[in-house]
């Protein structure tokens, strides 16, 4: 997280970023859990 952190910064410090756990995704191209 920290080194994401940092390469986002170094390439565009003014950047919105969002890290978050994920439990579940939904949508196109994902598939379920059979």
């Amino acid at each position: 997280e920290i080194r994401l952190k940092k390469l986002v910064r170094e390439e565009d410090p003014k950047a919105f970023v969002i890290i978050t756990d994920v439990h579940e995704v939904v949508g196109e191209g994902f598939q379920g859990i059979e």
